[in-house]
């Protein structure tokens, strides 16, 4: 069973889910690497799937890290993403959460309209 808190990110595409572990203004530089890369991190290498790959980049602390990952959604559905992630979210460090609205932008329209 999925993780229910599991969600791809607001800015993923039609093509792409996307799960954002860091703030991108700690990066000043980034690179696209498949998770099957030889070039990933050692404790990465166990878990790389077709289809999964990962924003990295250098951070004042660390000149290869990883900013987010990214599920090609020919591949992984929102589910399948939430099954490997509650899987492996232990291998990562995630400090971001994307801010939360009090509304949509369709429920403050209608606020907005119908308080007049």
């Amino acid at each position: 069973m999925a993780t229910k808190e599991f969600k791809f990110d607001p800015n993923s595409t039609e093509n792409e889910g996307r799960l954002r572990l860091k703030d991108p203004k700690e990066f000043t530089s980034y690179f696209r690497l498949k998770s099957t890369d030889s070039r990933v991190p050692d404790k990465l290498k166990d878990i790389g799937r077709k289809g999964i790959s990962y924003v990295m980049g250098k951070t004042k602390n660390n000149p290869r890290d990883i900013q987010a990952i990214r599920f090609n959604k020919g591949i992984w559905n929102e589910e399948e993403a939430a099954l490997w992630w509650e899987a492996n979210k232990d291998k990562f460090e995630k400090t971001w959460n994307w801010p939360k609205r009090e509304s949509t932008p369709v429920e403050l329209a209608k606020k907005v309209f119908n308080s007049k």
